[in-house]
This record gives C-alpha cells, structure tokens and sequence, in this order.
C-alpha cells in the first residue's frame, strides 16, 4: 500500500512538472507559469467574446461569413481592400449604434429580471382572496359592534329622557313647554345637572343629540334669550299668588329669527286673558308685524329730545 501511494505521488508530481512546463510555454520568456495561466485565461475570454461578437453579427448582419471569405479570396488574389472615410465614419457610427443597443438591451433585461423577481414574491391570487375575506369578516363584526352600540345608546337615551322626564320640577316642566313651542321643538326639555365639580348646571335637550347641552356657550345668543323667556314666564306662574302678575320685555326679540319671534309672541298672547304682556321695542316695523299677528296694541311714546 505504501508503495502503491509513492507510485501515486509520484505520477502526481509528474503531471503537475508537466502542467506547469506547459503554461511556462505561453509565456513568452518562458519561464513564469502565473503568467502562462493567466494568458490562458485571456484566451478563453477572447473565445467567449468572440463567440458574442458572432452571434450580434449573425443577428445584425446575416450571410457575413460569406462576404469574409470573399473578401479574403480577394485579398489573396492581391486586389487592395480599402475603405474610404465615409464609409468608416458610417461603420464607427453603426458600431457605437449596436453597442448602444446592446446596452439597452442589457438594462432591459435586468429591469425584467427585478420586476419578475418582485412578481414571484408578491402574494398570488389565493393569498389576496383570502385577505378579502378576512377584511369582509372584520367588517362584519364591527358593523354588529356597530349595531349593538347604536341599540346601547338608544336605550341610554330613552332611559336618561324618561328619567328626567319623571323626577323633572314643574318649574322646569313649565319652562320646557314654552321653550318646545318658541323654537317648533328644536329643544323641548330643561334640566339641572348637579353632579359637575362646579355647583349645579342648567342643561337643554335638542333633537337629534344624544345628551342635554350646558345652556352656555356656543348656543346663540337668541337661543339663549330664548332659554331665559322659558324660564321667566315659568317662574311667573309659580311665584304669583293668585293675581296675575304682568310682564316687561324690553327689546326681548332682537337676536331672535322671524320664526322663533312668531312662536314667542304667540307664547305671550297664549298666557291668559288676564295676564298683561308689555313689550318695549323701538321699531315700528316689528310692532306692526306684532300687532298683526297677535292683534297687541301699539302704543307709541312721545321722542324725548335729547
């Protein structure tokens, strides 16, 4: 066996002397076989480049072998091939357009492979449809959130309006009623709230919101006006003892909209008969809108000069 392992290296040894005595013969001193290899190497890259060059002509210029070797017949036969200027400027410019070319081509190619790669890793047809329906179910389920909050807070609001409805004062009952008809039951209801850390809180109910509003800002100033006539005449008819008290209102109807003014002056003419409602303005124009709708008495004052 040792012997037969010898013999191996030996022979191994041998066809490395000779590898190596055949690339010292490519270079031209001789005597380098780095050298030798790497002109072997240059050969096999000028194959393959010509091997390329081959294949752009057959594609660019088909049937080209021939015209070579017609072209060497010709040599051989000592005629002189020369190319003029035009036509070497016009091969230089073709040269450097198929160059061009094939550069764009190497660009395009390599834009395709990115894209088709991008394509392999984006989620197919089954992943999307999946993902849909898992969207749908989550859409689903929060619309039936959706719908059990809406019935939650219809029950808050019908159980809080009955509450208040219930355990409400006459004095605010009262001024409700007349605040339902000066606004055409924009807001119908008028509550204390005592359970804010700053004392007790009138609020109103609108139509439509879900909680009564703090009577503060940012109601108007009509609709406020309009809270504090509610609330006035309200408290007319409970502090009064027997005899009708009358009521003054100066310029009351100011900040008020044509339709709110007619649902308060028809509040006032709707007091009784035995209440006297004075009502102060110094614009001729409403008083007659008043008198005709209502059928009040204008009395007009004398000007005092100043």
């Amino acid at each position: 066996t040792l012997d037969r392992a010898r013999m191996g290296h030996a022979d191994l040894e041998a066809r490395l002397e000779r590898l190596d005595a055949r690339l010292r013969s490519r270079d031209p001193a001789g005597a380098d076989a780095e050298i030798g290899l790497q002109r072997l190497e240059d050969s096999r890259a000028a194959l393959t480049e010509r091997e390329r060059v081959g294949v752009d002509l057959d594609r660019e210029s088909p049937g080209w072998p021939e015209r070579l070797r017609e072209a060497e017949r010709l040599e051989a036969e000592g005629v002189v091939l020369e190319l003029g200027s035009e036509q070497r400027v016009e091969l230089r410019a073709r040269a450097e357009e198929i160059r061009a070319h094939i550069e764009a081509l190497v660009d395009e190619r390599a834009r395709l492979s990115s894209e088709r790669e991008s394509l392999i890793q984006a989620p197919g047809p089954a992943h999307v449809q999946g993902a849909i329906e898992k969207a749908q179910d989550e859409l689903d389920d929060t619309r039936r959130a959706h719908d059990r909050l809406a019935l939650l807070a219809a029950a808050v609001r019908e159980a809080e309006r009955r509450y208040r409805a219930k355990h409400q004062s006459p004095l605010l009952a009262a001024a409700g009623a007349h605040l339902a008809r000066i606004t055409a039951g924009r807001y119908d209801l008028l509550t204390v709230d005592e359970t804010g850390g700053d004392g007790v809180r009138l609020r109103v109910r609108r139509r439509g919101a879900d909680f009564p509003l703090a009577v503060d800002h940012p109601l108007s100033r009509g609709t406020l006006q309009q809270i504090y006539l509610a609330l006035r005449l309200a408290m007319v008819d409970e502090v009064e003892a027997g005899e009708p008290l009358p009521i003054f209102l100066d310029e009351m109807f100011v900040n008020w909209d044509p339709r709110r003014t007619a649902g308060g002056v028809e509040v006032l003419r709707d007091l009784g008969p035995d209440r006297q409602a004075f009502l102060f303005t110094a614009d001729p124009d409403w008083a007659d809108r008043a008198s005709a709708r209502v059928n009040a008495r204008v009395v007009e004052t004398p000007a005092i000069e100043a």
